[in-house]
């Protein structure tokens, strides 16, 4: 667990310059602010040339465009269950009734590449559970059926794979928010 946040930090550690928009906690939105996320804060340079630090537990969001293909990427800043530190990840589902993060760490080499892992909470005043990576080490298909075991119907599609996790992960909470979350 402490490894996937450490690589977490250092991935986003890595992270270039981007135009960015902030909302604070308390409401406040910072449009079009070009900075990084790092070490638990957005830091940027402000119009006077001094640099400045927002830190993440004074944020709810960030959103960033995709450089590639223009998608509005949705960034949220929350605290994983056993822990008291915030971290920033991507908001893939966040729905009324249920919320997927991920976190992307690049694995380098001549192609590149990278793997994600996964956290999500039914209960948005509760911390999100982490369920790690996809791997053969980590059965993510088991903590899964398990956790959406009191959605018969979803915890069937996982048993019998017509949900394939790679690939189908957004529609298994999709499918949950329309179907059992209720």
């Amino acid at each position: 667990m402490y490894l996937s946040l450490i690589i977490l930090l250092i991935s986003l550690g890595c992270a270039p310059v981007k135009n960015s928009n902030i909302i604070l906690k308390n409401g406040t939105r910072l449009d079009s602010i070009r900075g990084t996320m790092s070490n638990g804060k957005f830091e940027y340079r402000s119009n006077d040339g001094r640099i400045r630090n927002i830190l993440y537990d004074s944020i709810d969001f960030i959103e960033r465009r995709d450089p590639y293909d223009n998608e509005l990427i949705l960034y949220r800043t929350v605290q994983e269950e056993g822990s008291e530190d915030i971290i920033l990840l991507r908001v893939l589902v966040l729905g009324k009734n249920i919320e997927l993060y991920a976190s992307e760490t690049p694995t380098g080499g001549q192609f590149g590449g990278s793997y994600y892992s996964y956290w999500a909470r039914k209960d948005k005043s509760k911390k999100l559970k982490y369920f790690g990576h996809y791997g053969a080490m980590n059965n993510i298909a088991d903590k899964l059926k398990e956790y959406f075991s009191e959605c018969y119907s979803l915890s069937k599609k996982i048993e019998y794979k017509e949900y394939r996790f790679r690939s189908d992960i957004i529609k298994m909470f999709e499918d949950y928010e329309n179907n059992c979350g209720k």
